[in-house]
């Protein structure tokens, strides 16, 4: 679903839903967590191919440089990344267009690897250690999952003299700061949004949004790219009741086939979203 050209909703907070210890983050909202770090222009496009990284103790790659000799990773949908890394790293298209791209484990304390973004766009590192990248409208073009691995605890970390994401395991994993034992895992999606149909549901007009697969389950970049991504397709979602909703389904139905959304629900708070199931009415508000 295209989702570039019109402006994002205005920021919003995010709301606590105390009673479960979780927060869910509404669309287009920024984490009070989140590093935002600007893309310097690229230089050149991101070639298909990969040479090694540079040695742990040979400087730090600009963004130049992991365009120039990185893997370029362009999820359906989404914005050419460019990721260089000691070893190139596997990856494989999802059926959803996302993808899943393993990386070689690394020394406890250094980057196993290194992510940029285009000209035009910029790296933001979120609270939970998921990556969103903006347009300079703020709409989330793109989101880069959380690192998995079975050691060494990989986390992403912004980089802003760079304009880098960097993927690092910390200093102290390991063993005595060897070699982590496994390999590490993330997934890159683009677009976020399989459809977004009006009809009529209940009380009235209803929004019956279906996210991508990869969206569903993707952290918080992955739930600001479908907020993000669906406001500029359909303004009418940039509603603060209409966000809300979007992010109580994301919390408790991720599963569920559409996520709808009504235009006509009240503005409650976190708890009775929640409550109500994401289908607050007058009688909630009050």
């Amino acid at each position: 679903m295209p989702a570039r050209r019109t402006s994002p909703p205005a920021r919003r907070g995010t709301w606590l839903a105390a009673a479960l210890g979780v927060v869910v983050v509404a669309a287009g909202c920024t984490s009070p967590a989140t590093r935002p770090v600007a893309s310097p222009p690229a230089s050149s496009p991101a070639p298909s191919g990969a040479t090694s990284a540079p040695h742990q103790d040979a400087p730090a790659p600009d963004a130049a440089a992991v365009e120039e000799r990185g893997v370029a990773l362009a999820p359906r949908g989404g914005p050419t990344l460019a990721l260089l890394a000691g070893d190139a790293p596997g990856v494989a298209v999802r059926d959803d267009g996302a993808l899943d791209v393993t990386l070689a484990a690394t020394t406890a304390g250094t980057p196993t690897a290194w992510l940029a973004a285009p000209a035009g766009t910029a790296l933001h590192v979120l609270a939970d250690g998921t990556v969103a990248v903006r347009d300079e409208a703020g709409v989330t073009l793109a989101a880069v999952g959380a690192a998995r691995g079975t050691a060494g605890a990989p986390r992403w970390t912004a980089d802003a003299s760079t304009g880098l994401a960097l993927l690092t395991a910390p200093a102290g994993t390991g063993t005595e700061g060897a070699a982590t034992a496994a390999p590490v895992t993330v997934v890159v999606g683009g677009a976020a949004v399989d459809s977004a149909t009006w009809g009529e549901n209940e009380g009235g007009r209803s929004l019956a949004v279906d996210p991508a697969a990869w969206a569903r389950s993707g952290g918080i970049a992955a739930q600001e790219a479908v907020a993000t991504q669906l406001a500029a397709a359909e303004p009418e979602a940039a509603s603060a009741s209409m966000r809300d909703q979007l992010g109580c389904h994301a919390l408790g139905a991720p599963e569920k086939e559409t996520w709808n959304l009504e235009p006509w629900r009240p503005e409650v708070d976190g708890l009775t979203m929640l409550a109500t199931r994401c289908n607050p009415t007058a009688t909630d508000a009050g």
